[in-house]
């Protein structure tokens, strides 16, 4: 063994790592592809004999999950012996025999040798897992398509030790008396809603049914800010209203439940139900009484909550009604159950609910619109992208364009994406109406 005797192992080593890359690439790229994706390029050329042997390979994850394993950690093995038995040993040798420069101390010699050993398995780690897993679930779909041969060609040559692998661990499991569970398919929230999208495309879900199923599996990424009624927009009771004064005012409105405050919104001190004060009002007592003196406590939420978790607890508590407190601890607005269940299953209506037009066309490419009209429905009827994430509402849009908070009266013009912006009514401090005319 002469000076050349590691090189050709370095050789080896470098092929090593490069197939260790390759492995921990496919890995990557098999546990991230969509199926149905490689569904739809099967649908589009039956001939396609890549995209039939892949879906195979989907069909099974199991056994190709336990062939990445073998392959990964058998390579990682022989890249270590193979460094051990060649330059850890030698350059621990080396430095050992340096002209006594480290002879006289041993520990100095092991601290350096380790190091190199350190710094040696981090490139390895790097070059042969992290960066091609990276790069692999980036394109994921198309990585799968060049390495699914190597894939398949080396199951067929493993199979054999898969097979015992897998009896040997069957055997340990029931000498451990330890039970096999059944394998799940695991499913995400984006192959979901593929396979929804595709069932409304070929005609097997109605356009309502599509829409409820994605409502559900967007439902949990939703806060109270999202679905609340804004503070503008609550009707609300002055605590201080005799019994009799409120009546008057409940029968005018299409509610059942109303916030009851003292002095201003922000303080909220009790939850009326309109069946609660009729009980009162017929049964003879002192109508002179303040309505806060009968209404419930309520219930009050920060508006950052999601909206899945506020809606178990409603159930649990038995409310229907919670009053959402933003950080500065304002009132921020009211969310309802229903506002909650119109998040599923769309807009809920009953004979007592009026429905509000937000946008009124006037001519072709001239509207009326409301300040509150949210932004969707005005990208939507103007065919526009708005692409602002950081407002619900026209008005709060334009309100970002003016650059400070409205006076009544105050009139603004806005050119944006080929249409006029007319601000023609504030009150408030509120954008009431503007006219949208297109350029």
């Amino acid at each position: 063994m002469g000076d050349g005797y590691p090189y050709w192992r370095m050789g080896i080593i470098l092929l090593l790592v490069i197939w260790n890359g390759v492995v921990s690439a496919a890995h990557a790229a098999f546990t991230s592809i969509n199926e149905n994706q490689i569904r739809k390029r099967l649908e589009e050329n039956e001939n396609n004999a890549r995209a039939f042997q892949i879906l195979n390979m989907l069909e099974e994850p199991g056994r190709y999950i336990n062939l990445f394993e073998v392959l990964m950690n058998s390579t990682s093995i022989v890249i270590g012996m193979l460094f051990t038995s060649s330059f850890y040993v030698r350059v621990f040798k080396m430095l050992r025999s340096a002209d006594g420069f480290l002879e006289a101390n041993l520990l100095a010699a092991r601290i350096l040798a380790v190091l190199i050993a350190i710094f040696f398995i981090c490139i390895v780690i790097f070059f042969g897992n992290v960066l091609p897993r990276r790069m692999a679930k980036v394109h994921a779909e198309r990585s799968v398509y060049y390495l699914y041969g190597v894939l398949y060609r080396s199951y067929g040559v493993l199979k054999p030790v898969l097979w015992l692998m897998d009896c040997l661990a069957r055997f340990s499991f029931w000498i451990l008396r330890i039970r096999i569970p059944a394998e799940e398919e695991n499913v995400t929230e984006d192959e979901i809603i593929s396979i929804v999208n595709e069932g409304y495309e070929q005609g097997v879900l109605e356009d309502s049914e599509a829409e409820m199923i994605s409502n559900i599996i967007e439902f949990d990424e939703k806060e109270v800010m999202d679905v609340m009624t804004h503070r503008k927009k609550i009707r609300a009771i002055d605590g201080s209203l005799t019994v009799a004064e409120a009546m008057e005012y409940v029968l005018q409105q299409p509610f059942s439940r109303f916030p009851v405050y003292e002095e201003t919104i922000d303080n909220i001190v009790g939850i009326l139900h309109i069946k609660d004060m009729m009980k009162y009002y017929i049964s003879g007592k002192d109508t002179k009484v303040p309505v806060k003196e009968i209404c419930g406590e309520p219930y009050l939420v920060p508006d950052t909550q999601q909206i899945d978790v506020l809606l178990n607890d409603m159930r649990a508590r038995k409310m229907h009604m919670a009053i959402a407190i933003d950080e500065y601890g304002q009132t921020a607005g009211l969310v309802a159950m229903e506002d909650i269940l119109e998040e599923i299953v769309g807009a809920i209506s009953d004979e007592y609910d009026i429905e509000e037009k937000m946008i009124t066309k006037q001519s072709e490419g001239r509207f009326l619109m409301k300040g509150m009209t949210s932004l969707e429905e005005v990208e939507e009827v103007l065919d526009i992208d708005m692409e602002q994430e950081d407002f619900d509402t026209l008005n709060g849009f334009l309100i970002s364009m003016l650059g400070h908070i409205p006076s009544d009266g105050e009139k603004a013009v806005f050119h944006y994406m080929g249409y006029k912006f007319h601000i023609v009514d504030v009150v408030d401090k509120v954008i009431r109406y503007v006219r949208v005319v297109k350029e």
